[in-house]
């Protein structure tokens, strides 16, 4: 089913509340400080105002489901989703409080979760999601870029975001369907937070989604006796690993 005119236009009310939501918690984190009870009202701030961000993204998100032929039903992860986006955006303004790329970061924690979660119990990550999720941070990347007047980590960023979705889809074409076209595009965006810090940081985003999934997939193939006759999804593991990375790189 193709999305109507006026459900697009919802997408772009929701999806640019919750980037000037995002902003509004970094302007206020970069406001109160550092300072120990500066920090834990931003902390409070930016968990409550991410897991509202995660709840309003929920309906959206269904129509991204739908409209991608995905059989998934929001209600049954809200409050998942809404608990991991409150601990992972306040630990965020704890380790950063006034890095201009936490603006980024909180705005993309609801989306990657989401991605994390359809991708997990579905197989597959909705377009839509992906596209909102990295125009959405390459702006506000944008905007961390002009605060601290480092063009050459835009640029970076950019190259980043770019080279990391080319290595998956060379990798997808490599084995045949092993990674799925919802990876490719959503390490666009991981890549380009990733990016911003540094390529060590971005090429580490690559690498550590299949450490903590080698594990996982010894496991199943002992359990399967040798045979890998299901995939695992890479998304989780993508999500996971950036945002023990944000957190080291910050």
């Amino acid at each position: 089913m193709l999305p109507r005119d006026a459900d697009r236009r919802d997408d772009l009310r929701v999806v640019l509340a919750v980037a000037f939501l995002s902003l509004g918690v970094w302007v206020i984190a970069w406001l109160l400080g550092t300072a120990s009870l500066g920090l834990g009202m931003s902390a409070f701030i930016a968990a409550t105002v991410t897991a509202g961000a995660s709840l309003l993204l929920a309906t959206p998100l269904q129509r991204w489901c739908t409209f991608s032929g995905i059989d998934f039903d929001t209600r049954t992860s809200r409050r998942s989703v809404v608990a991991a986006a409150a601990v992972i955006s306040s630990s965020a303004v704890v380790f950063a409080p006034i890095e201009p790329t936490l603006a980024a970061w909180l705005f993309l924690i609801p989306l990657a979760l989401w991605a994390a979660v359809v991708d997990f119990r579905t197989g597959r990550i909705p377009s839509p999601l992906t596209y909102w999720a990295g125009g959405g941070t390459l702006v506000l990347l944008t905007v961390a870029s002009a605060v601290e007047q480092n063009w050459s980590a835009l640029l970076r960023t950019l190259l980043a975001a770019a080279a990391s979705s080319l290595v998956l889809f060379t990798l997808a074409v490599l084995t045949g369907g092993g990674i799925g076209m919802g990876d490719v595009r959503l390490i666009f965006s991981l890549g380009a937070v990733l990016g911003y810090f540094s390529w060590q940081w971005a090429a580490a985003g690559l690498i550590v989604p299949l450490l903590l999934m080698f594990p996982v997939a010894v496991v199943r193939m002992v359990r399967e006796r040798g045979s890998a006759s299901s995939g695992i999804a890479a998304g989780p593991y993508m999500v996971a690993a950036c945002v023990l990375l944000t957190a080291c790189a910050a």
